[in-house]
């Protein structure tokens, strides 16, 4: 039972969450002047995520309470790749997120049933596209207001093996989109030259009834003015169609790198 919840679990990993974007608000960061140039931010990343709640594929309605940790995930994972990018100009900025992740898995625990390998297989692709405004700054701290949307997209294919019970096999593929709009905000603030914290809350709906998240971090600048950027990310999202149920918390700590120009 516990392969089989693998099997689902790595079919409902497709909502990553847009990195928190705040930076610290230094004078000595170029990035976050305001002298009316561009200035651009390219930060790939690694989200430690944990997953707990439901989720249900066609007719089979909702699995009990799903709880994997990160090892669990991992476990799973084939390939995955994810940056950040924004650009900032002034009091305006524009931000987007890509996300794409490859899992699969397979179990012989239905061998006694009559039923061959089960083999499942899913691939996430997600967007995010968004803009922001400087609300305020001081001359260590800022915050925006952020918003956006948020696309997501998981192709999953499951495949049973001949067995006395399904002489022939069966090979299904479900493939789910949806699209939040979402509103939030952001803040840095820096509390010693190399030192900063960051944050940021932000809520949306549209493609689910409720999404939401919070992101908390800190961050520590180099000498080449990039830094590294590690904290603690959380995720709820609540979507529903007629044949697939996602009602999912992702939660883990969080660890990238942010390249400044």
């Amino acid at each position: 039972m516990r392969s089989l919840r693998l099997l689902l679990m790595s079919a409902a990993l497709a909502a990553p969450l847009l990195p928190c974007t705040a930076r610290a608000a230094g004078a000595s960061n170029d990035y976050e002047s305001d002298d009316g140039a561009w200035h651009y931010r390219v930060a790939p990343y690694l989200w430690g995520t944990g997953m707990s709640g439901d989720i249900g594929l066609g007719d089979a309605g909702p699995v009990g309470s799903i709880d994997a940790s990160f090892s669990d995930i991992l476990a799973n994972l084939d390939i995955a790749g994810m940056a950040f990018v924004d650009a900032r100009r002034d009091r305006w900025g524009i931000a987007a997120d890509f996300f794409y992740a490859k899992l699969s898995n397979d179990t012989n625990a239905f061998v006694d049933q009559g039923y061959g390998k089960v083999e499942g297989e899913t691939k996430n692709k997600i967007v995010h596209l968004g803009a922001t405004y400087r609300v305020t700054r001081t001359g260590t701290s800022h915050l925006d207001l952020i918003g956006g949307i948020r696309y997501t997209d998981a192709n999953t294919t499951i495949k049973v093996g001949a067995g006395p019970s399904l002489p022939g096999g069966a090979r299904a593929t479900d493939s789910q989109n949806w699209v939040d709009g979402f509103v939030g905000l952001r803040g840095a603030a820096q509390v010693s030259e190399r030192w900063g914290l960051f944050g940021q809350l932000d809520a949306g709906a549209g493609g689910t009834d409720l999404s939401w998240q919070a992101v908390a971090g800190a961050r520590w600048f180099l000498q080449s003015g990039n830094s590294v950027d590690v904290g603690y990310r959380y995720l709820s999202q609540d979507y529903a169609s007629n044949d697939f149920t996602y009602d999912l918390r992702m939660g883990g700590p969080f660890l990238g790198m942010s390249f400044r120009f």
